[in-house]
């Protein structure tokens, strides 16, 4: 089959020409495959959705969308993204492997919003990736020259302030992702962080990666201080961070595997701060280790 392709975090996905894609994912065309493999393909078929209670997981995507997901005996996937203003269902099925992927006919209808296309792709990126060493972390990033920080924590935290205050203060920060980065660990287990079409409410879809340097759990606080985390703990906050079907065993172990190796390799901390310059100070120099120069 022949159609278009994107490439997310050094990984390709080639999707059927016939199902349209929202501006977000113009920044990861390419053109050719040259050396980027192809983990998945998405074409269009006839799908249904068998339910099966005790074998689904429900999450609510947003208020305005909400998702099934189920494994089969034979080791399938299959999901449903329900459009709550509509009544409008919208089914995948995907191999056990997540290398080949069916969506219903309806998902090129009128009807269907550019959402639950985009919503599709993100979870056969999850799981079809993940047997690649590579995850999706609900973080904010900022990358500064070759290297980056993470920063994460359940919604509320503080991730999207913390980053904008890096922007503020410090000379050549970048925003590389607001919602849903991708890390893999790559040869030599480094770990490389990457923009991705997913950054939640903020626009901000960078096809770039750098090496990530250090993840810091966000919390509230009135005052400001950091501790470090042992990777046993930094694994305990990543697992809370990341996307993943845990009664399917098979991704779950695969999932949990790359999160170990990047709680081994890469700084973890938490924040207690308020929303200050004095907090940016704190984490940068513990994340780097050393004092930034602010000409802004």
């Amino acid at each position: 089959m022949k159609g278009q392709l994107i490439k997310i975090a050094g990984h390709c996905l080639m999707i059927d020409n016939s199902i349209s894609l929202a501006g977000n994912y113009e920044p990861f065309r390419i053109g050719t495959q040259d050396d980027c493999p192809i983990i998945s393909i998405i074409s269009l078929g006839d799908v249904i959705f068998p339910f099966n209670a005790c074998c689904n997981e429900k999450s609510y995507l947003d208020d305005a969308e909400e998702l099934f997901i189920s494994k089969d005996i034979d080791g399938s996937y299959n999901a449903v993204v329900k459009v709550r203003s509509t009544g409008k269902e919208y089914f995948l099925h995907a191999t056990s492997a997540w290398d080949c992927i069916t969506l219903s006919l309806n998902c090129i209808s009128e009807e269907c919003p550019f959402s639950v296309i985009d919503k599709f792709i993100m979870l056969v990126f999850i799981y079809a990736s993940s047997r690649y060493g590579t995850v999706l972390l609900h973080a904010s990033s900022i990358k500064l020259g070759t290297d980056a920080v993470a920063f994460i924590g359940h919604s509320g935290a503080g991730k999207s302030t913390h980053s904008r205050l890096w922007l503020d203060n410090i000379d050549g920060a970048q925003l590389l992702n607001d919602d849903q980065p991708a890390i893999r660990v790559n040869a030599g287990n480094e770990i490389i962080i990457y923009g991705t079409p997913w950054s939640g409410k903020t626009c901000c879809y960078k096809s770039d990666s750098a090496v990530l340097r250090g993840i810091v759990r966000m919390k509230q606080a009135p005052y400001n201080k950091i501790t470090f985390l042992t990777p046993v703990y930094l694994l305990r906050e990543l697992l809370s961070s990341c996307s993943m079907m845990k009664s399917d065993n098979v991704t779950f172990k695969f999932i949990t595997a790359t999160l170990a190796k990047i709680a081994s390799h890469v700084s973890g901390f938490i924040l207690e701060n308020k929303p200050d310059k004095d907090a940016v100070t704190l984490s940068y120099k513990n994340v780097f280790g050393k004092d930034f120069i602010c000409n802004k």
